[in-house]
């Protein structure tokens, strides 16, 4: 591995099993020409199949572990192992927390090159250590389910008065160390697919640009939807809180995962072609750039509506899940379909955005979406609470209906961090501001654990009650959440700038206030591990019931 933190060493950058890297490396001009007739040999041509594979199998490392972090954790974790509301949710950050850390591959990937290569490379190695890590689930004994199930001929269900394994919940570390240690490496693989992703756009005809990455988006989508509806099928057995008699265990599924992993591995290594560099990247000199960039208005503003805005949208009450588990029998099927429409209905809104409403007023638009968002999801969990409606198809009702607002805050928060960006930094500053939003999470489960700990609405019993008093500790414990979700307006109309405009006149005219740097970055950095802490505490059975990790008090 070769790391750049000095001027002047492109020419290792030139990839060996080219012929005339002799002569590219005489100069930076015949680096350059070697970029060009790469460019010129390597062109994309979507008639072309290898070409076509290239394009449509380089997303999908993040597509995997998007379906492993959305789809899978419900129906094990969730329904399989039965754990409590507040070990739920403290995975669920914990995974969150893993997905962002991509912003140290991105640094890695720009600056250190393995064999004069910055991407391929770092694609095997995420795929092969996700590969391994998938397959070790072999060598783990799997617990018997929580609950027990009733077979009553083709009839199967998941019988919530039979516990046939009390302690199931305690082998849950386990499983999820692995779960985690496999998305942070995924991280790598993302990290590198989506620049060269980019790269392969570039090289397109200027007349026909943007069919590569539209490509790239569409077999994304795709692979997404398909993974969703398989994940929903093969875990919607009655172990997993579903009604089919057949489906497949935790380890064969993860066997599955780990071949389509190693699937990547044989694309990576012997189908991607990786493009050469012809400039060089500074570590060092982009370190200075950037921590001069965090002491100006525009970013600290930006970054502050990212992590504390993250944070105050992300508070949940810890009855959420045991609401859609004992209340609402949320079946894994139907979560998959209802994910797979909201992923349509986020790209068709992105589309409908972008091409009429672009140039609207962001704290406008972001109020109308916060004012629809949590007033729906409020109203779906309150009418399931009082047992009004206890759907689990009218429970995604909100879901589906928040969907169309949502992308547009995707969309926003997308514009937001490019136009802070500086010229030079603009990957790693894009990186931060999406790694900021991942970092709100874990800060926000321990706030929301905290708070709701004190209505003991985690365990089964007051659900299996259902009396008046136990909906009214569970309303409680959901209407404290969202009243500090509706704070988050206050961060709207103060920090967030009003429009593209806005963000470039701070930039030009905006102070410079690098003690509020120091502070946020120590502040950051702080909130973090001892969120993180918590959370760990929060999913480990043994102290999961300690009140400061959303449990009741532990009786000894």
């Amino acid at each position: 591995m070769v790391c750049y933190t000095r001027e002047g060493q492109e020419d290792h950058r030139t990839p060996r099993s080219f012929s005339f890297r002799q002569s590219a490396a005489r100069s930076q001009m015949s680096s350059r020409r070697l970029g060009l007739a790469f460019q010129e040999a390597t062109s994309v041509h979507l008639t072309s199949h290898s070409d076509f594979m290239k394009l449509v199998a380089t997303p999908h490392g993040s597509v995997l572990a998007l379906i492993v972090m959305r789809t899978v954790t419900y129906p094990f974790f969730g329904r399989y192992l039965n754990l409590q509301g507040n070990e739920f949710n403290a995975i669920s950050a914990i995974i969150s927390l893993m997905w962002a850390m991509k912003i140290f591959w991105a640094f890695l990937s720009d600056g250190c090159s393995i064999f004069g290569k910055y991407r391929v490379p770092y694609m095997i190695m995420g795929w092969t250590i996700a590969s391994i890590l998938f397959y070790s689930y072999q060598f783990i004994s799997l617990p018997e389910s929580y609950y027990g199930v009733v077979r009553d001929g083709e009839r199967c269900y998941q019988n919530q008065s039979d516990i046939q394994n009390p302690n199931a919940g305690e082998s849950a570390s386990t499983f999820l160390t692995l779960l985690v240690i496999c998305l942070f490496f995924f991280g790598m693989t993302d990290v590198a697919s989506d620049a060269l992703a980019v790269e392969y756009g570039r090289r397109e005809p200027i007349a026909k640009r943007g069919k590569a990455t539209g490509y790239c988006t569409i077999s994304e989508t795709g692979g997404m939807a398909i993974a969703n509806i398989f994940a929903g099928i093969a875990m919607n057995s009655a172990e997993y809180g579903g009604r089919f008699c057949f489906g497949l265990r935790w380890d064969q599924l993860m066997t599955i995962y780990g071949t389509i992993a190693l699937f990547g591995v044989i694309n990576a290594a012997l189908f991607t072609i990786e493009p050469p560099k012809s400039d060089t990247y500074n570590i060092k000199k982009n370190m200075i750039v950037f921590w001069d960039m965090l002491a100006s208005e525009s970013f600290i503003r930006v970054s502050i509506f990212f992590y504390f805005g993250a944070m105050l949208m992300g508070m949940r009450s810890s009855a959420g899940l045991k609401i859609k588990t004992m209340w609402v029998k949320v079946e894994p099927l139907t979560g998959a379909a209802v994910s797979l429409i909201c992923i349509l209905i986020v790209m068709g809104s992105m589309v409908i955005y972008e091409r009429f409403f672009i140039n609207t007023n962001w704290r406008f638009a972001l109020s109308m979406i916060y004012l629809t968002i949590f007033p729906v999801g409020l109203l779906s969990e309150t009418l399931a609470i009082f047992d009004v409606i206890r759907n689990q198809y009218m429970h995604f009702f909100d879901e589906i209906l928040s969907s169309a607002p949502f992308a547009i805050y995707l969309f926003i928060m997308m514009q937001l961090a490019t136009e802070v960006s500086e010229e030079g930094s603009e990957g790693i500053a894009f990186g931060l501001m999406m790694t900021l939003w991942g970092f709100g999470s874990p800060l926000a489960n321990t706030l929301s654990n905290l708070i709701c700990g004190p209505f003991n609405v985690v365990n089964d019993e007051r659900y299996a009650r259902d009396s008046m008093e136990d909906r009214l500790m569970v309303f409680y414990s959901t209407i404290i959440p969202f009243c500090i979700n509706c704070s988050a307006l206050i961060l709207v109309h103060t920090i967030l700038p009003k429009q593209k405009a806005h963000v470039q006149e701070i930039k030009k005219k905006g102070k410079r206030y690098p003690k509020v740097r120091a502070v946020f970055v120590c502040f950051l950095v702080l909130s973090l591990v001892i969120s993180s802490g918590v959370n760990i505490l929060a999913t480990i059975r043994q102290t999961s019931c300690l009140q400061i990790a959303g449990g009741s008090g532990c009786k000894s």
